[in-house]
């Protein structure tokens, strides 16, 4: 048996029986991994052309063996032992699993116990930790790691075409690129086992790729004027792009070709423009009263365009596959249109009757298949927004001043709406129930999602300020 707590972790021997993963010697890893960066930059007359290989590696797969114990219990039955998935307990690792994921009757990492009412001080039977009880066949949820689980390994690369306009003014043309493997991808599992309620799974399972043309023209600040006008035409693809399961739709079902999965990433923008201008106005020289108004004055302007955002389309009733939590997609009907437009919020929803749930077997209700509609399929709205805001510098002394600033945010007051439901069975699947802004909250202000008033997609908005140079 390996002690765990001569170190000062956790006690982890009461939950079950400790062994080595596989053969040799337990030895804690000195470092979790190692990252090598390569940077050539090559000059061309005017012209630059950079190259960045960035490649991000791990330890290897059977020097990790060896440094990773398991807990294997007794009650599991031979058939989860046997699995490829085992709980980690790696001592002294800056990826250590036992301070990553805390989840409620998770075992081996924690329990929760509430108390109401009482009084101070707390009695001993109240004060003590509950116990860590393992999880059984009617409760708690076991959380495991691929014990061959490794750093997601990343390779970037771009190339760069850079031509002067002139002394203060230049325009940028780039190709960026990456590719991720191994990357986190996370499984949650009903009844994996006769002897265990629910699982947590985490592997190595997702993969990505990332292309996109830049365009950028810049104009430092001369003569008052300073620019910088940016476009991006990019196309991102993932099997995840999440590495919990926090969106089912990102989550890996097993025995199911991750390959299913594949398409758009989330956060999947094609085209996306803006610009960033700020403009210092002249001081009139002409009569001592119009040069005192007007003096000091300066505006900025931003503008964002950008086109829409993915949308996966679901059936919320058939979330169970395998056994497995995950977003079942519809079927598409043959010559049926994907959009509609009209009298929509936004002038655009999906077309309800395009779309039908995949067969089910008749016995257990389950799908028999992922529906044919790819992920991130389907596209919302996009985005336009123009922020304005002026500001005077009011010299109070030679080290302090003091500004005065009035901001508007969406100055033409344009709608930008949230995505359309994506869940078919729902009545207000295809339409549009937020604004943008909303939608980027997460309808959870003050509990971790962005206010509206701090996002892009809200409605006209003025604040005025002042500050104390110095």
């Amino acid at each position: 048996m390996a002690d765990t707590t001569k170190d000062g972790n956790d006690d982890l021997s009461r939950t079950g029986t400790i062994q080595k993963a596989s053969g040799g010697d337990a030895r804690t890893p000195a470092a979790a991994w190692r990252v090598t960066i390569y940077h050539l930059a090559i000059l061309l007359g005017s012209v630059i052309t950079t190259f960045v290989l960035e490649w991000k590696f791990g330890i290897d797969s059977k020097e990790r063996t060896k440094q990773v114990y398991a807990l294997l219990f007794g009650g599991l039955g031979g058939t989860f032992a046997a699995s490829r998935y085992v709980v980690l307990s790696v001592r002294h690792n800056t990826y250590d699993p036992k301070r990553v994921l805390v989840d409620q009757l998770a075992y081996p990492f924690g329990v929760n116990q509430f108390n109401v009412g009482g009084a101070f001080p707390l009695s001993p039977s109240v004060a003590n930790p509950p116990p860590i009880t393992p999880p059984s066949a009617t409760q708690g949820t076991l959380i495991a790691f691929d014990p061959h689980l490794k750093l997601p390994r990343i390779l970037e690369w771009n190339v760069a075409l850079e031509q002067s306009l002139g002394i203060q003014q230049k325009l940028t043309a780039s190709y960026v690129g990456s590719s991720g493997r191994r990357l986190i991808q996370s499984g949650f599992l009903f009844s994996p086992t006769p002897n265990l309620a629910a699982a947590l799974l985490v592997g190595n399972e997702a993969t990505s790729d990332y292309n996109a043309l830049q365009l950028q023209f810049q104009r430092r600040l001369s003569q008052g004027l300073q620019a910088l006008l940016s476009y991006t035409w990019s196309h991102s693809i993932d099997d995840a792009s999440a590495g919990s399961t926090g969106s089912f739709s990102n989550t890996f079902v097993s025995g199911i070709d991750p390959r299913l999965n594949r398409g758009p990433s989330d956060f999947d923008i094609r085209h996306s423009f803006s610009v960033g201008l700020t403009y210092d106005a002249p001081s009139p020289k002409f009569a001592r009263f119009f040069n005192a108004v007007l003096r000091n004055w300066s505006t900025d302007n931003f503008l964002t365009i950008r086109s829409a955002s993915p949308v996966n389309a679901y059936d919320s009733i058939l979330g169970l596959f395998h056994q497995g939590l995950t977003q079942i997609r519809p079927d598409v009907l043959p010559g049926q249109p994907l959009y509609m437009s009209g009298h929509f919020p936004g002038g655009k929803a999906f077309n309800p009757l395009a779309f039908v749930p995949p067969p089910t077997d008749p016995n257990t209700g389950e799908p028999l298949r992922q529906g044919d509609l790819g992920r991130n399929a389907l596209r919302g709205f996009g985005a336009l927004e123009w922020d304005f805001a002026v500001h005077r510098d009011f010299p109070v002394h030679e080290a302090v001043k003091l500004q005065f600033r009035a901001e508007m945010f969406n100055v033409l007051n344009h709608p930008n709406f949230g995505p359309p439901v994506g869940d078919i069975s729902q009545p207000n699947f295809g339409l549009s129930t937020q604004m943008l802004a909303q939608s980027l909250g997460g309808a959870n202000v003050g509990g971790g999602g962005f206010s509206p008033l701090y996002q892009i997609g809200g409605p006209r908005s003025v604040q005025f300020g002042l500050k104390v140079n110095f």
